[in-house]
């Protein structure tokens, strides 16, 4: 019975259990259908996406692939199935949607759906070890695309190389080339965008076409497809040309492609009359992706010709690309590619129409290219009537076109002489760039704006010089606000918030409430319901008010202040009562595309303005032409083998350094009698060395250097970036410093001849020990392995220092300026040690009190000069990290030389001579000395900001002393007499 009993038991048992799996199995049969279903109507609202989208129409888009990820997140959040469909499911959803908005305009949203697609990426790479190499290329790909147009150069070239080696890891190998070329054809838009480095255009744009051509044979990708890629690199490859000024080069180019996309587009559309393919049909319109590439190379082939004064060609191709966008544009209003497009169409119309003197159908079209900028604002009117930015809140779809038609407006308006509206609309332009600045984040970006504000300032100039009267001082304050705003903008890092003495969590919050309002504004361009709108712009309000209290907090900051704050321009009368002194007068420099204005203050007398009509263009190369005559000559003076070269250079030397003299600086210094000039210059005069100019030709014998009348002999001439910069550099350091530091870097072995060009320097050591006797160095000289970069920055901010000379090497980063360095000393001749290396970025983020910094370095007053920002250099960064004055050098420079020069330098700085003075003096001594009269010698060194005040120590003010004592005893001799005469009366 046991047994039995047991055996029932176990049998029951054991029906509980079949009866429980069997309804496991059942539930879980039923929830994977469901979740089945789920994935169905996931990927069916998906497509439903790709469609609106292919038919552009992205708002729709957006709404069905929100309504995809959100079913996908359900399945992976509450289901936990974590199958590879969901995964890419919600990467895709993500990218998908922020690739729309883009569509739409709204960056904002863009970046925060590419934002959370990367996070999602990266959460699944940690979870669950899953990593789509095409998905993060494709994400990488499309932030490239967005930074290019919100972010600039440097966020864009690296988002694009993340998706090239990404893109390099996908399995198919024949796609992943495909894509990657994609990748190198962006990259050239993004230079073409920007509008810089043609070069980099041109190498990309064939490296493309170079990957794309090597497809064609490989079979397995559509030819047409590589066709129609193939034809957009020659496009681009058009523009590179273009912007070189090989116009021959570029029509050629653009034609080519043209052709190819045209015969592309009769193929498609006679294969579709046999298949019915609806994608296709839109895809080879004017309004898809085919008439796109092909408006954009009727609109290179159209800015070609207008080079070439080839203007009717040109307007039928612009015409043709109006009415493509028009009809695009109505195919969906919100399609804001079609308005940045119709926009720049609009916008070459009315160049042709310019350049043929037709000034009121250019306003006209520049008038039109406005208006479809802009939403949410009444119509720009022709005349008068600018919106005022500080008044109104509107929305433009791509700042460079909004600002670009601006300018043309501008600039017709002024043609037509009506200069009540030209100011008002260039002041527009002004007051947009201020509010848009701290969107714009690295050098390119910034001086693409910096290009904007020049063209409004030179119009205001011109309007201020031609008016009733010649209102020349408000001329002169415009020129100086252009010159401040791309100073500040010259040193504004965002990466960096190592402001000296600001409160990092007030740079937090700003950058914080700077990223909620814009995205406040980008939700208000999308709201319909005007209770929405209302509610959010009284969000946007508070936003403001917010940001307004801790930028008052950060405005208290003097460093805050100077890097990110524009301060008001000083005036003429401040400039005579406080910067100049009796015996100077300042030459302010401002050079348009056309002409140069020279503005004339002296320390007393009525302030004059010159122009000079030179096209910038051919100033450049006359300068450039100019200072390789200078560098050349000198290097065949060193040669044993003497030929004809040498004449010719010797003659291009006098005849150059004549002509500039006589164009820009003779009729100035003819109406007065100053004989020490503060130079502000401008553009590329910033690397000209002004004292090696000649004021005659007149019996000089081409190469006897010691006749030259170098204008170096007669003028103490010293430099500044803008008269407030100066004003700045001229206050005055309390307590007096009197002591000086000085360091001799050591540079050994070989490094030198393969590492960075860091030489051993022969003469360094004996330079600053020179210089410690005549200055007494309380503190080192710093040599060999005492010269390092730890050293120099423990010991210049301890205290105030009368003098900070660097015997070193310097080196100029064109492609970055922010990676100009001064290097310490080497020890190691096998390898770099870039820790030793003070670069410019670190100069701005640091706070010295000098009175004088010495750069007895090659390179320390190079950089790249832009046209609107200046030139990009390493005494710029002293000047902004407190130096009051900087000698710095414009070119590599001989050592030995260097050493005489400075020798001179300092003996002529201990007779109570200003440092301009002893400089011009030292110059002198060395024309007179055979060996190093060249201008290569003595010309690269210039005084950049304040020159008064000098002599060190005791030296300095020893005659202060003296007149003291005098007067001290001169009153007690006094105060004696009386008291005996009281005494004895």
């Amino acid at each position: 019975m046991k047994a039995l009993s047991f055996l029932h038991t176990f049998l029951q048992q054991l029906y509980l259990l079949l009866a429980l799996l069997l309804c496991s199995h059942v539930a879980t049969n039923a929830q994977a259908s469901d979740i089945d279903s789920l994935l169905k109507e996931a990927k069916a609202f998906h497509q439903q996406g790709i469609d609106f989208d292919r038919s552009n129409n992205p708002a729709s888009a957006i709404d069905n692939y929100d309504r995809a990820l959100a079913i996908r997140k359900k399945i992976y959040y509450e289901a936990n199935d974590y199958r590879e469909e969901v995964l890419i499911g919600i990467i895709k959803g993500y990218f998908n949607i922020g690739d729309s908005w883009g569509d739409l305009g709204n960056y904002e949203q863009m970046e925060i759906y590419l934002d959370s697609c990367k996070m999602i990426q990266d959460e699944f790479r940690e979870k669950h070890n899953f990593e789509s190499y095409f998905r993060r290329a494709q994400l990488y790909h499309a932030l490239g695309q967005l930074y290019r147009t919100v972010s600039g150069m440097n966020q864009s070239l690296l988002a694009f190389k993340n998706a090239y080696t990404y893109y390099g890891l996908d399995k198919d190998s024949h796609w992943k080339k495909y894509d990657q070329a994609g990748v190198l054809n962006d990259i050239s838009v993004l230079f073409i965008r920007w509008q810089v480095h043609p070069d980099s255009v041109l190498f990309y744009a064939n490296k493309s076409l170079e990957l794309y051509k090597s497809l064609i044979k490989v079979g397995k990708i559509d030819t047409n497809m590589l066709n129609k890629a193939i034809a957009g690199a020659k496009i681009n490859r058009g523009y590179g040309y273009e912007m070189k000024g090989r116009y021959n080069a570029a029509r050629a180019s653009f034609s080519q492609a043209l052709n190819e996309l045209e015969a592309f587009s009769v193929l498609l559309k006679n294969e579709m009359r046999v298949e019915g393919d609806t994608y296709k049909t839109f895809y080879v319109s004017e309004l898809g992706h085919l008439g796109r590439s092909i408006n954009s190379g009727r609109n290179g082939l159209g800015v070609t010709l207008t080079d070439l004064s080839e203007f009717q060609e040109a307007e039928k191709l612009f015409t043709k690309g109006i009415q493509s966008n028009l009809w695009l544009q109505e195919l969906n209003s919100e399609y804001h590619y079609a308005s940045v497009l119709l926009s720049w169409n609009y916008q070459n119309l009315a160049e042709v129409y310019y350049k043929q003197k037709y000034y009121a159908k250019a306003l006209e079209e520049n008038q039109n290219a406005l208006e479809v900028m802009v939403k949410d604002f009444p119509r720009f009117q022709v005349g008068f009537d600018n919106p005022n930015i500080s008044d109104v809140t509107f929305f433009v779809y791509d700042d460079h076109s909004f600002l670009s038609a601006l300018v043309g407006k501008t600039q017709c308006l002024q043609r037509l002489n009506k200069s009540k509206a030209a100011l008002a609309t260039a002041t527009l332009g002004i007051d947009y760039i201020y509010q848009i600045r701290k969107n714009y984040q690295d050098i390119y970006s910034r001086n693409r704006l910096a290009d904007f504000m020049k063209a409004f300032t030179e119009v205001i100039i011109q309007i201020h010089l031609q008016s009733p009267g010649q209102d020349i001082e408000k001329a002169f304050y415009y020129s100086e606000k252009n010159k401040i705003f791309t100073l500040l903008e010259a040193v504004r890092d965002h990466k960096s918030l190592e402001v000296a003495g600001v409160d990092k969590s007030l740079l937090k919050e700003e950058k914080e409430l700077r990223r909620a309002i814009e995205k406040i504004n980008g939700t208000l361009k999308e709201a319909q319901d005007a209770t929405q709108k209302k509610e959010l712009f009284s969000q946007l309000l508070q936003k403001k008010e917010d940001l307004a209290e801790v930028l008052d907090e950060l405005s208290i900051n003097p460093n805050y202040q100077r890097l990110f704050v524009s301060a008001e321009p000083v005036d003429i009368a401040y400039i005579q009562k406080s910067l100049l002194a009796k015996e100077q007068a300042m030459l302010e420099y401002f050079i348009g595309k056309d002409t140069t204005y020279i503005f004339l203050i002296p320390k007393r007398g009525n302030v004059q303005c010159f122009t000079v009509s030179i096209p910038e263009n051919e100033l450049i190369k006359d300068v450039d032409n100019f200072i390789n005559a200078i560098l050349n000559s000198a290097e065949v003076n060193r040669s044993s083998t003497v030929n004809i070269d040498k004449i010719e250079l010797e003659e291009q030397l006098l005849n150059t350094a004549y002509s500039l003299y006589r164009d820009f600086l003779l009729p100035i210094v003819a109406t007065t009698d100053i004989k020490q000039l503060v130079i502000i210059p401008d553009g590329v005069f910033n690397k000209m060395p002004f004292s090696a100019l000649v004021s005659s030709t007149s019996g000089v014998v081409p190469g006897a250097y010691h006749n030259y009348e170098f204008i170096g002999k007669q003028y103490a001439i010293s430099y500044c970036y803008a008269a407030t910069l100066l004003a700045e550099m001229q206050q005055p350091m309390w307590p007096k410093p009197t002591e000086v530091l000085a360091f001799a870097p050591s540079f050994q072995g070989g490094v030198s001849q393969y590492r960075m060009g860091l030489s051993r320097l022969r003469f360094n050591k004996l330079e600053v020990e020179k210089i410690c006797e005549y200055l007494s160095c309380k503190k080192g000289p710093y040599l060999a392995e005492s010269a390092n970069k730890q050293t120099f920055m423990e010991t210049v901010s301890q205290q105030p220092y009368y003098m900070l000379h660097l015997s070193t090497h310097g080196k100029a980063d064109y492609s970055d300026p922010n990676n100009s360095y001064i290097a310490f000393s080497q020890l190691n001749e096998h390898e770099i040690d870039e820790k030793q290396f003070l670069f410019l970025r670190e100069l701005y983020n640091m706070e010295i009190a000098v009175e004088t910094v010495v750069l007895s370095s090659c390179e320390t007053n190079l950089g790249p000069i832009h046209r609107a920002g200046g030139m990009l250099s390493l005494t710029r960064g002293f000047a902004f990290a407190g130096a009051n004055s900087i000698i710095s050098s414009l070119w590599e420079v001989n050592e030995e030389s260097t050493k005489e020069l400075m020798d001179l330098f300092y003996t002529n700085l201990r007779k109570g001579v200003n440092k301009s003075e002893a400089l011009r003096l030292a110059k002198v001594s060395l024309l007179d000395n055979g060996d190093f009269n060249h201008p290569y010698y003595w010309a690269a060194f210039i005084p950049v900001g304040k020159t008064q005040d000098i002599g060190n120590g005791y030296e300095r003010y020893k005659h202060l002393l003296l007149y003291g004592l005098g007067g001290l005893l001169v009153f007690f001799f006094i105060y004696r007499y009386r008291r005996f005469h009281a005494l004895n009366h």
